[in-house]
């Protein structure tokens, strides 16, 4: 009996062929997936049983064609998770060792990537070769980023990849903030190989020479184009979006300009996508096709067709454009299937476009197995797929709607499920907004920005007029969708659920709708995307509280969350320029939690850096109706945004309200006290449901406290749980002020490794010799308490016990 295929390029493609291929593709990402979901990593014994799985296999499948897409759907899975735990295990070999945490050392290694610099400071990543003093701690040296802060007298020379140095540096693990919503910048520095961080302790660093090799010259050609670029540029420092284009360095895009992409949906087009990739190589295939045919001999011709040429050359420009763009995933895909077109162009032979699709899927996790953990990944490989499942089998037609809308619509309805999950909102704008912005920047802006930066060693005046009138064109587009990210509509805000099974549903709801008009009741796909918004944990109950304390580092940040209002206490601090607690935690939070009812009143105990640091921020990301601080005129002057409210009440001792059935009673500064050190001036705040009590402390100090067990408050001052006052200090934190809060759980915020050495071990042992369980955010990230009504236990959460991965700090 023959086998049923098809003739394709002289070959024939067995249809079981193409099926087993679809198959293996699937279940070697869903292989791949596994590294998302472990909590830790599995032994070398795990490892080796995978192995010799695939091999068995794949054995079997070649002797016998008995339960065939079974083995082959085995098959994938087995090779690529043992293909991502083995690349995790060799990764997680190299990581710093605890034991040389804070400790300066000298090391020495090779810068690699490309380096930014930010006025005095400078951050670039060095592959160590070893440890000077001690090579047999850290046997096996790693990839590190580090921090270089120069002086402002004194210019600093800005690194280059491939020179070989000799550093003093202090270093720990890749380490970043754990709370919901918050971006997990360990799995960042996972999926980058990162393995440790740290900044350069001495200026006196040495310079021992320069490597030479092709990665190397190609990130010197990147260096010095964006040095070209910037210097041509009227204001280098608002101007960073050509130089995302260009290259894809992000560092000069502000966080203000990041909301507008995300509210309007066209974060995409900011760095070099796949969509700009693509119309590289077509531009170059038509060039060498068109010039091979008009100027090269016609016996040449004869012997080498223009479409080959054309196809050469288009594969040329697309890996150039991509190199240059530091093989981000996006560009990996567009890579790998601008390669499989020429490529078949060149042989001469049909192939279809899911496969060529499928083949880039493996190639990219192929070539990087960590890049399934990141969300672009799946957005770019989801756009892509849902184009190409959308827009296939339908009766074509020429109307706009067709031309410029569908594809449109189509991305913006297929990446719904992952909007949610991953960004916690959607876009109602983005349909509109990438309709106006992929042909804008397509054929306005990247044409221009890439002539100009090619013109910038041969033609100075050229490269210039192309560069400003493409970042002209760029301003425009800013302009207009900065006027779109201000439409109250523009970008709804939802907690989804996070279960893995509720996105899934919501993503065969997606391809349902979606599926062509000839499948029966397509609008039941609606009904598979209620999970994912309708599966969310229950709210606050009637007479009970939640209080979170927020992972902000070395500052303090409380969200408390009664039936129906919101009260945050102290923002975090302030991290560098742009940077802030509210940015990158407090807002993220709130989103995580439910934005849509805003806060009801945020209260800064006192106005340190460390507390204050992040109002800025949530009073743009959020609604606040009210405002409360032991310092209303201080505040106003430091935080202008405090200024648009029409009073900030002074927080004073005997306050009292009640939100849902819960208490709140401020015990702390009275109105009379007269204190000089800030710190002691913070509010301090009682929180109580019927069972259980929060007592908020901020910065006080010992002075304050005898100051409270000596007031008609002491009897106020017994609490369930309190927030360790000044970080755990040794100013706070008296024995008989902890007798009388006498307390089951004591929390502390505090930064990892902080140089004032928070919590002190004088402190924590007054606690735990109460019997006082300790929680510090250092260790649990966010802590999450419930406090009940009715049980007398205490629901606590940890969220780095609960959110266990392979690449978690501890």
């Amino acid at each position: 009996m023959g086998v049923k295929g098809r003739a394709v390029g002289g070959c024939v493609v067995n249809n079981s062929m193409i099926s087993n291929f679809l198959l293996f593709s699937i279940a070697f990402v869903l292989g791949n997936s596994v590294l998302a979901w472990l909590p830790w990593l599995p032994s070398n014994t795990v490892l080796i049983i995978l192995v010799l799985g695939a091999i068995s296999v794949g054995f079997a499948l070649k002797f016998t064609r008995r339960f065939q897409k079974t083995g082959v759907c085995l098959l994938g899975l087995l090779l690529s998770s043992s293909w991502a735990l083995g690349a995790a295990a060799w990764h997680l070999s190299h990581v710093f060792p605890k034991s040389l945490e804070g400790k300066p050392i000298v090391i020495e290694g090779v810068v690699v990537g490309l380096p930014t610099r930010w006025d005095t400071l400078q951050q670039f990543d060095v592959l160590v070769d070893h440890i000077v003093q001690a090579p047999s701690d850290w046997p096996h040296p790693g990839k590190i980023t580090l921090r270089w802060y120069g002086d402002k007298r004194q210019p600093m020379k800005l690194l280059s990849s491939g020179e070989r140095w000799q550093f003093t540096v202090r270093l720990k693990r890749p380490r970043g903030f754990a709370n919901p919503g918050s971006m997990d910048k360990e799995k960042l520095a996972f999926i980058r190989r990162i393995s440790a961080e740290g900044q350069v302790v001495k200026q006196q660093a040495t310079f021992l020479g320069r490597e030479t090799g092709l990665v190397h010259g190609i990130h010197h050609i990147r260096a010095a184009l964006k040095e070209n670029i910037q210097a041509l540029l009227s204001d280098p420092e608002k101007d960073g979006w050509i130089p995302a284009l260009v290259l894809g360095t992000k560092e000069g895009i502000k966080p203000e300009d990041w909301r507008t992409l995300q509210n309007t949906g066209t974060a995409h087009l900011m760095a070099i996508s796949g969509l700009h990739v693509g119309f590289v190589a077509l531009l170059c295939f038509q060039l060498f096709r068109f010039g091979w045919a008009y100027l090269a001999p016609v016996r040449w011709i004869e012997q080498c067709p223009a479409p080959l040429v054309g196809a050469g050359g288009g594969m040329l420009g697309a890996l150039a454009y991509a190199a240059l763009a530091g093989l981000s995933v996006p560009t990996q895909r567009a890579l790998i299937m601008v390669a499989c077109a020429m490529l078949a162009l060149l042989r001469r032979r049909l192939i279809r476009t899911w496969r060529v699709y499928w083949i880039a899927v493996l190639g990219v996790l192929l070539y990087d197995p960590f890049a399934s953990l990141s969300i672009g990944f799946w957005l770019s490989f989801g756009a892509v797929g849902m184009m190409l499942y959308g827009l296939q089998h339908r009766f074509r037609s020429s109307g706009w709607w067709w031309t410029y809308g569908r594809p449109q619509w189509i991305a913006f309805v297929g990446l719904l499920p992952l909007s949610l999950f991953g960004f916690g909102g959607i876009s109602f704008v983005s349909p509109l907004a990438n309709m106006l912005a992929i042909p804008w920047v397509s054929f306005l802006v990247v044409p221009l920005a890439l002539i100009g930066t090619l013109l910038t060693p041969f033609n100075t005046l050229l490269a210039k007029s192309c560069l400003l009138f493409s970042n002209f064109n760029l301003t425009i587009l800013r302009r207009i969708l900065s006027w779109m990210s201000d439409w109250q509509w523009a970008f709804w805000s939802y907690s989804p659920s996070e279960h893995p099974l509720a996105l899934l549903c919501a993503i065969v709801g997606v391809v349902w709708f979606l599926s062509p008009s000839g499948m029966p009741a397509r609008w039941l796909g609606i009904i598979w995307g209620l999970p994912l918004l309708l599966a969310k944990p229950n709210g606050v109950a009637f007479g009970e509280a939640t209080v979170a304390v927020l992972d902000v580092d070395q500052g303090l940040s409380m969200v408390v969350d009664t039936q129906s209002h919101r009260l945050v206490f102290d923002t975090g601090a302030t991290f560098g320029k742009h940077r802030d607690a509210g940015e990158q935690v407090v807002v993220p939070y709130l989103r995580h939690a439910g934005l849509q009812r805003g806060t009801d009143l945020v209260v800064i105990s006192h106005v340190d850096s460390d507390h204050v640091g992040g109002l800025s921020s949530l009073l743009r990301g959020q609604t606040v109706r009210a405002l409360m601080t032991s310092e209303p005129e201080v505040l106003r002057h430091k935080v202008p945004e405090a200024s648009h409210f029409a009073e900030v009440f002074p927080c004073q001792a005997g306050q009292s309200w009640d939100w849902d059935g819960v208490h709140f009673e401020m015990l702390h500064p009275s109105v009379d006290e007269k204190i000089t050190k800030r710190n002691n001036r913070s509010c301090v705040l009682k929180i109580s449901t019927a069972q259980h009590s929060f007592l908020m402390t901020g910065d006080i100090e010992a002075p304050i406290e005898r100051q409270l067990l000596a007031s008609k408050f002491r009897g106020q001052l017994s609490a369930t749980i309190i927030a360790v006052p000044h970080h755990g200090s040794k100013s706070s934190s008296s024995p008989g002020f902890i007798r009388q809060v006498n307390p089951q759980y004591a929390v502390v915020s505090a930064g990892y490794l902080n140089r004032y050495r928070h919590p002190r071990p004088e402190v924590v042992k007054r606690y735990q010799a109460l019997g006082t369980h300790w929680i510090s955010t250092v260790d649990a990230g966010a802590a999450v308490f419930h406090l009940k009504r009715v049980e007398p236990d205490l629901g606590v959460e940890s969220y780095r016990v609960n959110n266990r991965h392979i690449w978690s700090a501890n």
